[in-house]
Protein backbone atom coordinates (compact mmCIF):
# COMPACT_ATOMS: atom_id res chain seq x y z
CA UNK A 1 0.00 0.00 0.00
CA UNK A 2 1.31 3.35 -0.98
CA UNK A 3 1.22 6.12 1.65
CA UNK A 4 2.08 9.79 1.63
CA UNK A 5 2.75 11.50 4.96
CA UNK A 6 2.61 15.12 6.03
CA UNK A 7 6.16 16.00 6.96
CA UNK A 8 6.59 17.87 10.24
CA UNK A 9 8.17 21.24 9.58
CA UNK A 10 10.71 22.25 12.19
CA UNK A 11 11.83 25.37 10.40
CA UNK A 12 10.65 26.87 7.14
CA UNK A 13 10.69 30.29 5.57
CA UNK A 14 8.21 32.68 7.12
CA UNK A 15 6.00 32.91 4.03
CA UNK A 16 5.75 29.13 4.00
CA UNK A 17 4.78 28.74 7.62
CA UNK A 18 3.83 31.30 10.26
CA UNK A 19 1.29 33.78 8.90
CA UNK A 20 1.30 37.54 9.12
CA UNK A 21 -1.19 38.51 11.84
CA UNK A 22 -3.12 41.65 11.03
CA UNK A 23 -10.48 43.17 13.78
CA UNK A 24 -12.84 41.97 11.21
CA UNK A 25 -13.44 39.04 8.88
CA UNK A 26 -10.93 37.44 6.53
CA UNK A 27 -10.55 34.41 4.26
CA UNK A 28 -7.42 32.81 2.83
CA UNK A 29 -7.14 29.85 0.45
CA UNK A 30 -4.31 28.60 -1.73
CA UNK A 31 -2.78 25.49 -3.28
CA UNK A 32 0.75 25.39 -4.63
CA UNK A 33 2.74 22.62 -6.31
CA UNK A 34 6.47 22.80 -6.94
CA UNK A 35 8.84 20.30 -8.53
CA UNK A 36 5.91 18.65 -10.35
CA UNK A 37 7.10 15.83 -12.61
CA UNK A 38 5.66 12.65 -14.14
CA UNK A 39 7.93 9.60 -14.17
CA UNK A 40 7.79 6.31 -16.01
CA UNK A 41 8.24 2.85 -14.51
CA UNK A 42 12.02 3.23 -14.91
CA UNK A 43 12.00 6.20 -12.52
CA UNK A 44 12.97 8.70 -15.22
CA UNK A 45 10.93 11.80 -16.07
CA UNK A 46 8.77 11.07 -19.11
CA UNK A 47 10.23 12.47 -22.33
CA UNK A 48 7.88 13.94 -24.94
CA UNK A 49 10.23 12.77 -27.72
CA UNK A 50 10.77 9.15 -26.70
CA UNK A 51 8.05 8.00 -24.27
CA UNK A 52 4.98 8.76 -26.38
CA UNK A 53 3.73 7.64 -29.78
CA UNK A 54 4.64 10.30 -32.34
CA UNK A 55 2.17 13.18 -32.52
CA UNK A 56 -0.08 11.63 -29.85
CA UNK A 57 0.72 14.12 -27.07
CA UNK A 58 -1.66 17.09 -27.11
CA UNK A 59 -1.57 19.77 -24.42
CA UNK A 60 -3.80 22.82 -23.90
CA UNK A 61 -4.70 24.62 -20.68
CA UNK A 62 -6.78 27.46 -19.33
CA UNK A 63 -6.89 29.69 -16.27
CA UNK A 64 -8.90 32.50 -14.78
CA UNK A 65 -8.95 34.74 -11.72
CA UNK A 66 -11.46 37.35 -10.58
CA UNK A 67 -11.88 39.60 -7.57
CA UNK A 68 -14.61 41.90 -6.31
CA UNK A 69 -15.17 44.23 -3.39
CA UNK A 70 -18.62 45.77 -3.50
CA UNK A 71 -18.86 47.29 -7.01
CA UNK A 72 -15.12 47.21 -7.73
CA UNK A 73 -14.01 44.22 -9.84
CA UNK A 74 -11.03 42.92 -11.78
CA UNK A 75 -10.44 39.70 -13.67
CA UNK A 76 -8.13 37.75 -15.98
CA UNK A 77 -9.14 34.83 -18.23
CA UNK A 78 -7.45 32.67 -20.86
CA UNK A 79 -9.81 29.81 -21.81
CA UNK A 80 -7.44 27.88 -24.12
CA UNK A 81 -3.68 28.11 -24.43
CA UNK A 82 -0.77 25.92 -25.48
CA UNK A 83 1.73 27.78 -23.31
CA UNK A 84 2.12 28.43 -19.62
CA UNK A 85 -0.19 30.96 -17.98
CA UNK A 86 1.10 33.30 -15.28
CA UNK A 87 -1.33 36.05 -14.38
CA UNK A 88 -0.09 38.87 -12.16
CA UNK A 89 -1.70 39.18 -8.76
CA UNK A 90 -4.86 41.30 -9.05
CA UNK A 91 -6.50 43.21 -6.22
CA UNK A 92 -9.27 45.70 -5.43
CA UNK A 93 -9.46 47.72 -2.21
CA UNK A 94 -6.66 48.65 0.15
CA UNK A 95 -4.41 45.84 -0.99
CA UNK A 96 -1.82 44.07 1.16
CA UNK A 97 1.73 43.76 -0.13
CA UNK A 98 1.60 40.30 -1.69
CA UNK A 99 4.53 39.31 -3.88
CA UNK A 100 3.55 37.73 -7.19
CA UNK A 101 3.48 33.90 -7.06
CA UNK A 102 4.45 33.70 -3.37
CA UNK A 103 1.08 32.64 -1.84
CA UNK A 104 1.59 33.73 1.77
CA UNK A 105 -0.44 32.63 4.79
CA UNK A 106 -2.54 35.67 5.77
CA UNK A 107 -4.15 34.81 9.08
CA UNK A 108 -6.25 36.39 11.79
CA UNK A 109 -7.73 39.87 11.99
CA UNK A 110 -7.17 42.07 8.90
CA UNK A 111 -6.21 45.74 8.91
CA UNK A 112 -7.82 46.67 5.58
CA UNK A 113 -10.63 45.92 3.13
CA UNK A 114 -9.47 44.03 0.05
CA UNK A 115 -9.94 41.14 -2.36
CA UNK A 116 -6.95 39.70 -4.18
CA UNK A 117 -6.09 36.62 -6.28
CA UNK A 118 -2.96 35.20 -7.87
CA UNK A 119 -2.16 32.33 -10.25
CA UNK A 120 0.82 30.64 -11.88
CA UNK A 121 1.25 27.68 -14.22
CA UNK A 122 4.70 27.40 -15.72
CA UNK A 123 6.96 24.61 -16.90
CA UNK A 124 6.00 21.03 -17.69
CA UNK A 125 6.04 17.77 -15.70
CA UNK A 126 7.25 16.09 -18.92
CA UNK A 127 10.63 16.91 -20.46
CA UNK A 128 11.19 18.18 -24.02
CA UNK A 129 7.62 19.44 -24.39
CA UNK A 130 8.14 22.40 -26.71
CA UNK A 131 9.60 25.44 -25.00
CA UNK A 132 8.56 24.32 -21.53
CA UNK A 133 11.20 23.67 -18.92
CA UNK A 134 10.94 20.85 -16.37
CA UNK A 135 9.70 20.58 -13.61
CA UNK A 136 6.35 22.39 -13.50
CA UNK A 137 5.15 24.93 -10.94
CA UNK A 138 1.43 25.48 -10.36
CA UNK A 139 -0.30 27.70 -7.81
CA UNK A 140 -3.57 29.44 -7.08
CA UNK A 141 -4.34 31.84 -4.22
CA UNK A 142 -7.39 33.84 -3.11
CA UNK A 143 -7.59 36.32 -0.23
CA UNK A 144 -10.41 38.60 0.98
CA UNK A 145 -10.89 40.71 4.11
CA UNK A 146 -13.05 43.38 5.71
CA UNK A 147 -11.65 45.41 8.58
CA UNK A 148 -14.21 48.23 8.73
CA UNK A 149 -17.52 49.30 7.22
CA UNK A 150 -20.25 47.28 5.50
CA UNK A 151 -18.82 45.49 2.50
CA UNK A 152 -18.81 42.25 0.54
CA UNK A 153 -15.79 40.77 -1.15
CA UNK A 154 -14.95 37.69 -3.20
CA UNK A 155 -11.80 36.27 -4.78
CA UNK A 156 -11.46 33.24 -7.06
CA UNK A 157 -8.52 31.67 -8.87
CA UNK A 158 -8.55 28.60 -11.14
CA UNK A 159 -6.13 26.50 -13.13
CA UNK A 160 -7.72 24.00 -15.50
CA UNK A 161 -6.21 21.34 -17.75
CA UNK A 162 -9.56 19.63 -18.20
CA UNK A 163 -9.53 16.94 -20.89
CA UNK A 164 -6.48 18.55 -22.45
CA UNK A 165 -3.60 16.16 -21.85
CA UNK A 166 -4.22 13.53 -24.53
CA UNK A 167 -1.44 10.95 -24.87
CA UNK A 168 -0.47 7.46 -26.00
CA UNK A 169 2.53 5.79 -24.40
CA UNK A 170 5.23 4.27 -26.58
CA UNK A 171 5.62 1.37 -24.14
CA UNK A 172 3.27 -0.06 -21.48
CA UNK A 173 4.06 1.54 -18.14
CA UNK A 174 2.60 2.83 -14.94
CA UNK A 175 3.33 6.50 -14.41
CA UNK A 176 4.08 8.30 -11.16
CA UNK A 177 3.07 11.84 -10.22
CA UNK A 178 5.57 13.57 -7.95
CA UNK A 179 5.27 17.07 -6.51
CA UNK A 180 5.81 19.11 -3.37
CA UNK A 181 2.38 20.25 -2.22
CA UNK A 182 1.53 23.21 -0.03
CA UNK A 183 -1.98 24.35 0.91
CA UNK A 184 -3.93 26.41 3.41
CA UNK A 185 -7.52 27.52 4.05
CA UNK A 186 -8.72 29.82 6.82
CA UNK A 187 -11.99 31.57 7.67
CA UNK A 188 -11.58 34.13 10.44
CA UNK A 189 -14.23 36.16 12.30
CA UNK A 190 -13.18 38.49 15.10
CA UNK A 191 -14.83 38.06 18.50
CA UNK A 192 -16.22 41.59 18.40
CA UNK A 193 -18.09 40.90 15.15
CA UNK A 194 -21.88 40.76 15.21
CA UNK A 195 -24.15 39.38 12.53
CA UNK A 196 -23.96 39.47 9.58
CA UNK A 197 -20.14 39.13 9.62
CA UNK A 198 -19.05 36.03 7.69
CA UNK A 199 -15.99 34.45 6.06
CA UNK A 200 -15.47 31.35 3.92
CA UNK A 201 -12.44 29.84 2.25
CA UNK A 202 -12.15 26.78 0.02
CA UNK A 203 -9.60 24.97 -2.13
CA UNK A 204 -9.94 21.87 -4.30
CA UNK A 205 -7.65 19.70 -6.44
CA UNK A 206 -8.03 16.56 -8.54
CA UNK A 207 -6.21 14.51 -11.16
CA UNK A 208 -7.91 11.77 -13.19
CA UNK A 209 -6.77 9.60 -16.11
CA UNK A 210 -9.39 8.15 -18.44
CA UNK A 211 -8.81 5.40 -21.00
CA UNK A 212 -10.51 6.89 -24.06
CA UNK A 213 -10.84 3.47 -25.68
CA UNK A 214 -13.06 2.15 -22.88
CA UNK A 215 -14.21 5.31 -21.10
CA UNK A 216 -12.86 3.91 -17.82
CA UNK A 217 -11.27 6.18 -15.23
CA UNK A 218 -8.11 4.26 -14.35
CA UNK A 219 -6.57 6.72 -11.89
CA UNK A 220 -7.91 9.36 -9.51
CA UNK A 221 -6.01 11.58 -7.08
CA UNK A 222 -8.12 13.94 -4.93
CA UNK A 223 -6.88 13.92 -1.31
CA UNK A 224 -9.15 15.42 1.33
CA UNK A 225 -6.36 17.63 2.67
CA UNK A 226 -6.34 19.44 -0.69
CA UNK A 227 -10.15 19.62 -0.83
CA UNK A 228 -11.26 21.78 2.09
CA UNK A 229 -14.11 24.23 2.74
CA UNK A 230 -14.21 26.24 5.98
CA UNK A 231 -16.68 28.95 7.02
CA UNK A 232 -17.14 31.12 10.12
CA UNK A 233 -20.02 33.32 11.27
CA UNK A 234 -20.12 36.14 13.78
CA UNK A 235 -20.99 34.56 17.11
CA UNK A 236 -21.50 37.61 19.37
CA UNK A 237 -19.86 35.59 22.17
CA UNK A 238 -16.69 37.63 22.41
CA UNK A 239 -14.18 35.08 21.12
CA UNK A 240 -12.47 34.84 17.76
CA UNK A 241 -13.35 32.09 15.30
CA UNK A 242 -10.37 30.88 13.29
CA UNK A 243 -11.36 27.79 11.32
CA UNK A 244 -8.78 26.00 9.19
CA UNK A 245 -10.16 22.50 8.54
CA UNK A 246 -7.36 19.93 8.74
CA UNK A 247 -4.70 22.66 8.51
CA UNK A 248 -2.89 24.03 11.56
CA UNK A 249 -3.87 27.64 12.20
CA UNK A 250 -1.31 30.01 10.72
CA UNK A 251 0.79 27.23 9.13
CA UNK A 252 0.55 25.96 5.58
CA UNK A 253 0.26 22.19 5.24
CA UNK A 254 3.28 21.04 3.23
CA UNK A 255 4.02 17.48 2.14
CA UNK A 256 5.42 15.50 -0.80
CA UNK A 257 3.12 13.56 -3.13
CA UNK A 258 4.14 10.44 -4.98
CA UNK A 259 1.21 8.53 -6.51
CA UNK A 260 1.48 5.77 -9.13
CA UNK A 261 -1.17 4.64 -11.60
CA UNK A 262 -2.04 1.12 -12.60
CA UNK A 263 -0.05 -0.07 -15.66
CA UNK A 264 -1.17 1.85 -18.75
CA UNK A 265 -1.06 0.15 -22.15
CA UNK A 266 0.55 1.50 -25.31
CA UNK A 267 -2.48 1.03 -27.56
CA UNK A 268 -5.03 3.40 -26.01
CA UNK A 269 -5.26 7.14 -26.00
CA UNK A 270 -5.51 8.45 -22.44
CA UNK A 271 -6.91 11.72 -21.17
CA UNK A 272 -5.26 13.35 -18.17
CA UNK A 273 -7.50 15.92 -16.43
CA UNK A 274 -6.24 18.21 -13.70
CA UNK A 275 -8.11 20.97 -11.90
CA UNK A 276 -7.30 23.42 -9.11
CA UNK A 277 -9.79 25.91 -7.68
CA UNK A 278 -9.54 28.28 -4.72
CA UNK A 279 -11.96 30.91 -3.46
CA UNK A 280 -12.28 33.32 -0.55
CA UNK A 281 -15.48 35.12 0.40
CA UNK A 282 -16.20 37.67 3.13
CA UNK A 283 -19.23 39.80 3.96
CA UNK A 284 -20.43 42.31 6.49
CA UNK A 285 -23.57 43.74 4.97
CA UNK A 286 -27.23 43.45 5.84
CA UNK A 287 -29.26 41.47 3.28
CA UNK A 288 -32.01 43.38 1.48
CA UNK A 289 -34.99 42.18 -0.58
CA UNK A 290 -33.15 43.31 -3.69
CA UNK A 291 -30.24 40.98 -2.89
CA UNK A 292 -32.19 37.72 -3.03
CA UNK A 293 -30.11 36.71 -6.03
CA UNK A 294 -27.39 34.20 -5.27
CA UNK A 295 -24.52 32.19 -6.66
CA UNK A 296 -22.91 28.81 -5.95
CA UNK A 297 -19.43 27.48 -5.29
CA UNK A 298 -18.19 24.10 -4.11
CA UNK A 299 -18.46 20.40 -4.82
CA UNK A 300 -18.36 16.96 -3.30
CA UNK A 301 -18.27 13.21 -3.74
CA UNK A 302 -20.76 10.53 -2.73
CA UNK A 303 -18.14 8.23 -1.15
CA UNK A 304 -14.42 7.43 -1.17
CA UNK A 305 -14.81 3.93 -2.63
CA UNK A 306 -14.42 2.97 -6.27
CA UNK A 307 -14.25 0.27 -8.85
CA UNK A 308 -11.60 -2.46 -8.94
CA UNK A 309 -10.08 -0.98 -12.11
CA UNK A 310 -9.26 2.37 -10.51
CA UNK A 311 -6.52 3.60 -8.27
CA UNK A 312 -7.36 6.49 -5.95
CA UNK A 313 -5.65 8.09 -2.99
CA UNK A 314 -7.72 9.36 -0.05
CA UNK A 315 -6.71 11.30 3.06
CA UNK A 316 -7.15 9.44 6.36
CA UNK A 317 -6.15 12.36 8.58
CA UNK A 318 -2.43 11.66 8.54
CA UNK A 319 -1.61 9.99 5.23
CA UNK A 320 -2.74 9.54 1.67
CA UNK A 321 -3.67 5.90 1.26
CA UNK A 322 -4.61 3.83 -1.77
CA UNK A 323 -8.30 2.96 -1.47
CA UNK A 324 -9.78 -0.52 -1.62
CA UNK A 325 -12.42 -1.34 -4.24
CA UNK A 326 -16.06 -1.70 -3.29
CA UNK A 327 -19.20 -2.20 -5.33
CA UNK A 328 -21.35 0.90 -4.93
CA UNK A 329 -22.34 3.93 -6.95
CA UNK A 330 -19.88 6.81 -6.85
CA UNK A 331 -19.90 10.23 -8.47
CA UNK A 332 -17.97 13.46 -8.03
CA UNK A 333 -19.13 16.99 -8.85
CA UNK A 334 -18.13 20.61 -8.48
CA UNK A 335 -17.67 24.06 -9.93
CA UNK A 336 -19.41 27.40 -9.63
CA UNK A 337 -22.48 29.17 -10.95
CA UNK A 338 -23.00 32.92 -10.87
CA UNK A 339 -19.51 34.47 -10.97
CA UNK A 340 -18.92 37.01 -12.24
CA UNK A 341 -22.66 37.32 -12.96
CA UNK A 342 -25.75 35.30 -11.98
CA UNK A 343 -28.21 37.54 -13.81
CA UNK A 344 -29.87 37.47 -17.24
CA UNK A 345 -29.33 37.56 -20.10
CA UNK A 346 -26.29 35.30 -19.68
CA UNK A 347 -25.26 34.07 -16.22
CA UNK A 348 -21.74 32.71 -15.91
CA UNK A 349 -20.67 29.38 -14.50
CA UNK A 350 -18.96 26.06 -15.00
CA UNK A 351 -19.91 22.66 -13.62
CA UNK A 352 -18.50 19.16 -13.96
CA UNK A 353 -20.13 15.86 -12.96
CA UNK A 354 -18.11 12.66 -13.07
CA UNK A 355 -20.06 9.41 -12.72
CA UNK A 356 -17.21 7.10 -11.74
CA UNK A 357 -18.85 3.73 -11.11
CA UNK A 358 -22.01 1.89 -10.18
CA UNK A 359 -25.32 1.09 -11.92
CA UNK A 360 -25.04 4.18 -14.10
CA UNK A 361 -21.66 3.13 -15.43
CA UNK A 362 -18.96 5.70 -16.11
CA UNK A 363 -18.89 9.09 -17.83
CA UNK A 364 -17.81 12.71 -17.46
CA UNK A 365 -20.26 15.52 -18.17
CA UNK A 366 -19.51 19.24 -18.15
CA UNK A 367 -21.02 22.61 -18.89
CA UNK A 368 -19.31 25.97 -19.32
CA UNK A 369 -15.82 24.70 -18.47
CA UNK A 370 -12.71 25.83 -20.35
CA UNK A 371 -12.49 22.50 -22.19
CA UNK A 372 -16.20 22.18 -23.02
CA UNK A 373 -17.37 23.00 -26.55
CA UNK A 374 -18.95 26.29 -27.49
CA UNK A 375 -22.66 26.24 -26.70
CA UNK A 376 -22.32 24.66 -23.27
CA UNK A 377 -23.38 27.18 -20.66
CA UNK A 378 -25.42 28.00 -17.59
CA UNK A 379 -28.77 29.27 -18.91
CA UNK A 380 -30.60 30.49 -15.80
CA UNK A 381 -30.01 30.63 -12.03
CA UNK A 382 -32.96 30.64 -9.62
CA UNK A 383 -32.74 31.28 -5.87
CA UNK A 384 -35.40 30.41 -3.28
CA UNK A 385 -36.14 29.87 0.41
CA UNK A 386 -34.71 33.08 1.95
CA UNK A 387 -32.40 32.95 4.95
CA UNK A 388 -29.22 30.93 5.40
CA UNK A 389 -28.56 27.97 7.69
CA UNK A 390 -25.83 27.90 10.32
CA UNK A 391 -22.90 27.55 9.72
CA UNK A 392 -23.43 28.81 6.17
CA UNK A 393 -24.93 31.96 7.63
CA UNK A 394 -26.76 34.92 6.27
CA UNK A 395 -24.84 36.47 4.60
CA UNK A 396 -23.18 35.35 2.46
CA UNK A 397 -25.91 32.71 2.12
CA UNK A 398 -29.01 34.79 1.36
CA UNK A 399 -31.09 31.69 0.55
CA UNK A 400 -31.08 27.94 1.18
CA UNK A 401 -31.77 26.69 -2.33
CA UNK A 402 -30.36 27.30 -5.80
CA UNK A 403 -31.38 25.75 -9.10
CA UNK A 404 -29.68 26.32 -12.42
CA UNK A 405 -30.47 25.13 -15.93
CA UNK A 406 -27.68 24.41 -18.34
CA UNK A 407 -26.51 22.97 -21.64
CA UNK A 408 -23.73 20.38 -21.42
CA UNK A 409 -21.83 17.64 -23.21
CA UNK A 410 -20.19 14.33 -22.33
CA UNK A 411 -16.40 14.60 -22.48
CA UNK A 412 -16.23 10.80 -22.28
CA UNK A 413 -18.64 7.87 -21.92
CA UNK A 414 -17.73 4.41 -20.64
CA UNK A 415 -17.79 1.39 -22.91
CA UNK A 416 -18.30 -2.33 -22.40
CA UNK A 417 -19.05 -3.18 -18.79
CA UNK A 418 -18.69 0.50 -17.94
CA UNK A 419 -21.24 1.69 -20.48
CA UNK A 420 -23.97 3.74 -18.78
CA UNK A 421 -27.38 2.20 -18.19
CA UNK A 422 -29.53 5.16 -19.18
CA UNK A 423 -33.03 5.71 -17.80
CA UNK A 424 -34.66 5.37 -21.26
CA UNK A 425 -34.14 2.94 -24.10
CA UNK A 426 -32.10 4.03 -27.13
CA UNK A 427 -30.81 7.19 -25.48
CA UNK A 428 -28.99 9.58 -27.80
CA UNK A 429 -25.75 10.30 -25.93
CA UNK A 430 -22.40 10.61 -27.70
CA UNK A 431 -19.10 11.81 -26.27
CA UNK A 432 -17.50 14.87 -27.78
CA UNK A 433 -14.25 13.02 -28.49
CA UNK A 434 -11.19 15.24 -28.81
CA UNK A 435 -12.91 18.23 -30.37
CA UNK A 436 -13.78 21.46 -28.68
CA UNK A 437 -15.61 24.14 -30.65
CA UNK A 438 -16.85 21.72 -33.33
CA UNK A 439 -17.53 18.03 -32.75
CA UNK A 440 -19.92 15.21 -33.65
CA UNK A 441 -21.31 14.58 -30.16
CA UNK A 442 -24.63 15.44 -28.57
CA UNK A 443 -25.79 18.49 -26.64
CA UNK A 444 -27.89 17.89 -23.54
CA UNK A 445 -30.23 20.07 -21.46
CA UNK A 446 -29.37 19.73 -17.77
CA UNK A 447 -30.64 20.91 -14.38
CA UNK A 448 -28.78 21.18 -11.08
CA UNK A 449 -30.32 21.68 -7.63
CA UNK A 450 -28.30 22.56 -4.53
CA UNK A 451 -29.59 23.02 -0.97
CA UNK A 452 -27.08 24.78 1.28
CA UNK A 453 -28.14 23.45 4.68
CA UNK A 454 -26.21 21.87 7.58
CA UNK A 455 -22.60 20.88 7.10
CA UNK A 456 -19.92 18.68 8.63
CA UNK A 457 -19.60 15.08 9.78
CA UNK A 458 -22.41 15.32 12.38
CA UNK A 459 -24.95 15.67 9.58
CA UNK A 460 -23.52 12.93 7.35
CA UNK A 461 -26.44 10.56 8.09
CA UNK A 462 -29.66 12.58 7.76
CA UNK A 463 -32.85 11.93 9.69
CA UNK A 464 -35.12 10.56 6.97
CA UNK A 465 -38.22 11.90 8.74
CA UNK A 466 -36.86 15.47 8.63
CA UNK A 467 -34.86 15.14 5.40
CA UNK A 468 -36.96 13.71 2.54
CA UNK A 469 -35.14 11.34 0.22
CA UNK A 470 -35.80 13.55 -2.80
CA UNK A 471 -34.69 16.71 -1.02
CA UNK A 472 -36.50 20.02 -1.15
CA UNK A 473 -37.32 22.57 -3.80
CA UNK A 474 -38.23 22.23 -7.46
CA UNK A 475 -37.75 18.48 -7.82
CA UNK A 476 -38.47 17.57 -4.20
CA UNK A 477 -41.45 18.91 -2.28
CA UNK A 478 -41.56 22.65 -3.10
CA UNK A 479 -44.20 23.23 -0.40
CA UNK A 480 -41.77 22.31 2.41
CA UNK A 481 -39.06 24.83 3.34
CA UNK A 482 -35.59 23.32 3.46
CA UNK A 483 -34.61 21.99 6.90
CA UNK A 484 -31.39 23.39 8.38
CA UNK A 485 -30.97 20.18 10.40
CA UNK A 486 -30.33 18.28 7.15
CA UNK A 487 -26.98 18.07 5.33
CA UNK A 488 -26.31 19.88 2.07
CA UNK A 489 -28.16 18.33 -0.87
CA UNK A 490 -27.19 17.91 -4.54
CA UNK A 491 -29.12 16.74 -7.59
CA UNK A 492 -28.31 16.70 -11.31
CA UNK A 493 -30.71 15.82 -14.13
CA UNK A 494 -29.50 15.21 -17.71
CA UNK A 495 -31.91 14.95 -20.62
CA UNK A 496 -31.62 12.99 -23.86
CA UNK A 497 -29.26 14.51 -26.38
CA UNK A 498 -29.62 16.27 -29.70
CA UNK A 499 -26.92 15.79 -32.33
CA UNK A 500 -24.62 18.76 -32.79
CA UNK A 501 -25.70 19.07 -36.42
CA UNK A 502 -29.37 19.41 -35.39
CA UNK A 503 -29.26 22.08 -32.67
CA UNK A 504 -30.30 25.65 -33.47
CA UNK A 505 -27.65 28.30 -32.88
CA UNK A 506 -28.66 31.80 -31.81
CA UNK A 507 -25.15 33.01 -32.59
CA UNK A 508 -21.69 31.44 -32.80
CA UNK A 509 -21.55 30.81 -29.03
CA UNK A 510 -25.15 30.21 -27.91
CA UNK A 511 -27.60 27.39 -28.61
CA UNK A 512 -31.36 27.94 -28.55
CA UNK A 513 -32.52 25.86 -25.52
CA UNK A 514 -35.85 25.29 -27.30
CA UNK A 515 -34.00 23.08 -29.80
CA UNK A 516 -32.98 20.63 -27.06
CA UNK A 517 -34.88 17.74 -25.48
CA UNK A 518 -36.34 18.84 -22.11
CA UNK A 519 -38.70 15.88 -21.66
CA UNK A 520 -36.78 12.57 -21.64
CA UNK A 521 -34.48 12.17 -18.63
CA UNK A 522 -31.56 9.79 -19.23
CA UNK A 523 -29.70 10.33 -15.94
CA UNK A 524 -30.60 11.69 -12.52
CA UNK A 525 -28.88 11.24 -9.17
CA UNK A 526 -29.25 13.03 -5.86
CA UNK A 527 -27.76 12.76 -2.40
CA UNK A 528 -27.20 14.52 0.87
CA UNK A 529 -23.52 15.45 0.91
CA UNK A 530 -22.76 16.46 4.50
CA UNK A 531 -19.53 14.56 4.83
CA UNK A 532 -16.12 15.99 5.61
CA UNK A 533 -14.44 17.27 2.44
CA UNK A 534 -17.75 18.15 0.76
CA UNK A 535 -18.90 21.74 0.63
CA UNK A 536 -21.74 23.46 -1.23
CA UNK A 537 -22.02 27.16 -0.46
CA UNK A 538 -24.55 29.71 -1.66
CA UNK A 539 -23.41 33.34 -1.68
CA UNK A 540 -24.84 36.77 -2.30
CA UNK A 541 -24.43 38.21 -5.77
CA UNK A 542 -20.98 39.44 -6.74
CA UNK A 543 -20.09 43.11 -6.75
CA UNK A 544 -20.32 42.98 -10.55
CA UNK A 545 -24.06 42.27 -10.26
CA UNK A 546 -24.82 44.73 -7.46
CA UNK A 547 -22.90 47.76 -8.70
Amino acid sequence: MKTLRIMALALVASLWSVGTVYAGVSATAFIQFQNFVIRGSDGEILDADTDFVTNSLVFTNGADEDVSLDAATDSRNIPNSTTGIDFPAICVGDCPQIMDNVFPVLTGAPSANYSTADQIETGSPISNLGLFSTPATVGNGAYAAIANGEHEGSANSNNTLEANWIFQLAQPSGITFEMDARAYAEAFVNGSEIAPGKAEAAHSFSITITDLATGLVVFSLSPDVLNQTVSANANALGFDLQLTGSHTAGVATAFPISATTVPLNNTSLYQLSTRINVNADVARIEPTPESLGCRLTGGGVTSSTLDSGEVVYVWDGETLVESMPEEENRYQFGGQAGANTALPPQPAGEWQHHQQRGPFGSFSFHTGTHSAPAGTEVIEIRCSDPGGCFPSGNPPSPVKQLDFDCIGTFSNIGKGKKAPSWMIANANATAEGHGNRTFDGTFHYCEVNVDDLGEGPDSAEPDTAACPEEGFGEKGDPTIPANCDCPDFYRITIYDGVDAADVVWLDEDNIDPASLNTTDVIYEVDSYTGRGGNGLQLHKLTGFDTK
